[in-house]
């Protein structure tokens, strides 16, 4: 992905409670985990952005995102973002 692409994750993954309500499945880009939404139960409630069920950080994506939730991607936004 080009440094555009992986900038413009970062609006995926905030203030994504509805979209992560209208998903299937979810990844989080910080401990690379792909699993099903509804895992999500957790939400930073200022701003309604989903945390990961597994590692507590609020680094998800929903699948109703252009990104596809492969290892390869969320290892490629973890590499960027971190």
């Amino acid at each position: 992905m080009n440094k555009d692409v992986l900038e413009k994750s970062l609006k995926y993954t905030t203030i994504n409670k509805k979209a992560l309500e209208e998903s299937v499945q979810a990844g989080c880009y910080y401990c690379l985990k792909v699993y099903p939404a509804y895992k999500v139960v957790d939400f930073v409630e200022a701003d309604e952005t989903g945390i990961c069920p597994y590692c507590g950080i609020d680094c998800v994506l929903p699948d109703k995102s252009p990104y596809e939730l492969t290892r390869e991607n969320l290892q490629e936004l973890h590499t960027f973002w971190f």
